[in-house]
């Protein structure tokens, strides 16, 4: 797939990572760990400053250890969201600070931000990089957002992907974004952004869309025309500048599968993107 680029910029991220920034408020957490031993900050940026705090714990005797950063949003230190090539496949931390810096990034801290399937690399909550929904996440779990100034706010997104066109009858809803395809997943929509295929390893009902118009965002619409529609017993293509739509041939829901098998060449579908207000603001999630 053709990696997006971001511009060149001369501002400092404040994390370049697999997926992300999280910020826990100073000494949050110090009077639970223990006695203090060290407790030393240093500025890494503007208005941004890393803290170290080292505890003895007499419960565990041992010794406790805080990392922490804070910043001031609207500052040159942004966060940002970086998780390699793919969605699908683990980066190392390492690995996705060198990306970040080849997109013209000067890193000053990173951190894994999300948990992730250990066997596939994909990100179990919602990823929004650039504006651009990357993944989705489960409605029941909350996630970080961040806007253009650096400012942040934690909210569940509450992501609805539906699919609507004269020959899909009552339409497709309840469809994901960019995960792993099994028999009991339903409908998956794929962008470039999740691989050069989609990785499939059962036979799958797959429709390639062409995007004529709009891109995947919060409470966003993409228009399309079916290019073509097949099947695979394995991984389908994912081209450049498409979508693809797929669902496992042995799959439970035989309803939307047929309405997924009914499609022809040329059938224009939209896709929309439902999701909590608050969301559009997001540039990074």
């Amino acid at each position: 797939m053709n990696k997006r680029k971001m511009p060149m910029r001369r501002r400092v991220t404040a994390a370049a990572a697999a997926l992300g920034l999280i910020l826990s408020p100073a000494g949050v957490f110090a009077g639970s760990y223990g006695d203090t031993l060290i407790d030393a900050s240093m500025p890494i940026g503007e208005q941004t400053v890393l803290t170290q705090g080292v505890y003895w714990n007499a419960s565990v005797s041992d010794k406790i250890t805080e990392n922490y950063i804070t910043y001031t949003p609207g500052g040159n230190v942004i966060p940002v969201v970086h998780y390699g090539h793919d969605i699908y496949g683990a980066a190392s931390l390492k690995r996705a600070v060198e990306l970040a810096q080849q997109d013209g990034l000067r890193v000053a801290a990173a951190i894994n931000g999300d948990f992730f399937n250990m066997s596939n690399g994909v990100a179990v909550g919602p990823v929004i990089k650039d504006g651009i929904l990357r993944t989705s996440g489960s409605s029941a779990y909350q996630a970080i957002g961040f806007r253009a100034d650096g400012s942040a706010f934690i909210a569940p997104m509450n992501l609805g992907i539906r699919a609507d066109g004269a020959n899909l009858g009552y339409g497709i809803g309840s469809m994901h974004l960019n995960k792993m395809m099994t028999k009991a997943a339903g409908v998956i929509l794929y962008t470039p952004d999740y691989e050069a295929t989609t990785k499939s390893k059962i036979s799958t009902v797959n429709v390639v869309l062409d995007v004529k118009e709009g891109e995947p965002k919060a409470n966003g619409t993409v228009s399309a025309v079916v290019e073509s529609v097949g099947t695979s017993s394995g991984e389908a293509s994912i081209p450049a500048g498409k979508m693809v739509m797929a669902m496992a041939s042995d799959t439970a829901y035989t309803a939307t599968l047929a309405q997924l098998s009914a499609l022809r060449a040329g059938d224009e579908i939209t896709l929309t993107f439902s999701a909590d207000e608050i969301w559009d603001d997001a540039v990074m999630a």
